[in-house]
């Protein structure tokens, strides 16, 4: 049975609001993950820096798990002080993998609030993660393969999902996504066109509000 771990190093510990703050584009988390800017340390204003930050500093982690199956996780994101959402069954190879699938949990109590299945994956289908957020709009948005889907996170309802533009049976899984300013959604795609480089990338680029692609530009070099 794989479980889910929360840890909290003494090195950082990022501790979630009872309420949270919207910072634009952004929804405050204590989780943020690749898809976000490595320099946004002003939206996580209760984290804990340790003083000692060197390899000999004497440190401990403190880990809590859950007990209910979810193989394949990938990612986990924070909302309120007592919601966690975790992003699983997207690792074709782990055993049980459902195909990306998202559950919200109690932090407090571990119970499982909600679960939704985004898309099941048969041989025709690479399931691979793409990656799971909270948009700043207050909605969870989910990429997996070459779906994209918008959630409710109170209710786990798929409030929109679209099949992402692909070029099957080759281009039919994308890595993720990141957020601009003005709360676009640019996703990428992980087939490269070009045999010998594999430096020309295809970016789409979904409206966050109503996830349907409105733009394809086509890229000279690697991204």
């Amino acid at each position: 049975m794989q479980v889910i771990a929360m840890a909290c190093l003494g090195l950082v510990c990022a501790l979630p609001l009872a309420a949270q703050e919207n910072l634009g584009i952004y929804q405050n988390t204590a989780t943020a993950f690749e898809h976000g800017d490595a320099g946004r340390s002003h939206t996580f204003g209760e984290a804990i820096f340790a003083e000692d930050m060197s390899e000999t500093a004497d440190y401990s982690v403190k880990v809590r798990e859950a007990m209910g199956r979810y193989p394949g996780a990938y990612n986990i994101v924070t909302r309120a002080a007592d919601e966690i959402f975790v992003y699983y069954g997207v690792y074709g190879d782990v055993d049980a993998s459902t195909g990306p699938t998202v559950a919200k949990l109690n932090s407090d109590t571990f119970d499982e609030v909600w679960n939704t299945q985004i898309a099941a994956f048969g041989v025709e289908k690479w399931n691979y993660p793409g990656v799971l957020s909270l948009h700043g709009n207050g909605r969870l948005y989910a990429v997996g393969g070459d779906i994209l889907a918008m959630l409710d996170p109170d209710t786990g309802a798929i409030l929109q999902q679209t099949e992402l533009p692909s070029s099957k049976p080759n281009d039919v899984s994308y890595n993720g996504f990141i957020t601009t300013s003005d709360g676009m959604l640019f996703v990428k795609p992980l087939d490269r066109t070009c045999p010998e480089r594999g430096g020309q990338a295809l970016l789409k680029c979904p409206d966050a509000e109503t996830p349907t692609v409105f733009d394809q530009p086509h890229l000279s070099g690697p991204v």
